[in-house]
């Protein structure tokens, strides 16, 4: 696993990268130009040295420096999807996956509810659906419920389907689960804006076109 550490000025000038760091790491060797500055921790998985997910214990700052709080944009974005949307195959992964960088460019808030390797529909050899997901806390568990009253989404983006044709699922059975999940999402967030993205294969378009445009659902997008 490698520690990814953005130090970013809230400047014109571009973010520096520090990697790997870990506990106890000395960020700024070089010390930061007057003003205020911003820091952006993530990590990425280095395949075959996962042993649980970081945890940032904060920060020793320097003699006379102090934190300040930053305004959120105003609106959020969320991103559901699979791999692609976590940026597996990205050099930073999410920092450098499409949601993240649609997000930033658009200056909004943005969030990415995603799992390498998951479905839209849960299947029996163990693929993670997340139709029966979305609304959990944590979608490998049988966890409570998300109370999704602690933000709300103006926007929300789907990328799912690339995966469920390598577990079997009919195309029947997924745009019956499409619907749901729109449904899901609708209820989720009442006021938001809904994207259906064609999945970039072009697996199951036809029923992704067709859940969007079920009554029940289009009537509600």
């Amino acid at each position: 696993m490698t520690a990814v550490h953005d130090l970013e000025s809230t400047g014109a000038q571009a973010p520096t990268a520090y990697v790997p760091y870990w506990a106890g790491a000395y960020l700024t060797p070089t010390p930061l130009t007057a003003g205020n500055h911003t820091l952006r921790v993530s990590y990425r998985i280095v395949a075959g040295s996962y042993h649980g997910d970081a945890v940032f214990q904060g920060l020793v700052l320097d003699p006379g420096a102090t934190t300040y709080a930053v305004a959120p944009p105003s609106k959020l974005i969320e991103f559901v999807g699979d791999s692609i949307t976590v940026g597996t195959t990205t050099s930073k992964n999410a920092l450098t996956a499409y949601g993240w960088l649609i997000g930033e460019r658009l200056g909004a808030r943005h969030t990415q509810i995603a799992q390498g390797g998951a479905c839209l529909v849960a299947t029996a050899d163990g693929c993670v659906g997340l139709e029966a997901r979305f609304p959990k806390l944590n979608p490998n568990a049988a966890t409570p419920d998300w109370s999704f009253s602690r933000y709300q989404a103006n926007a929300v983006v789907i990328n799912l389907g690339t995966n469920d044709v390598g577990h079997g699922v009919s195309t029947t059975t997924f745009q019956a689960s499409y619907t749901h999940l729109l449904q899901e999402v609708r209820a989720a967030y009442p006021g938001a804006a809904i994207f259906a993205l064609e999945t970039f294969t072009k697996r199951y378009a036809t029923q992704t076109r067709a859940a969007v445009t079920t009554p029940i659902v289009s009537a509600r997008l």
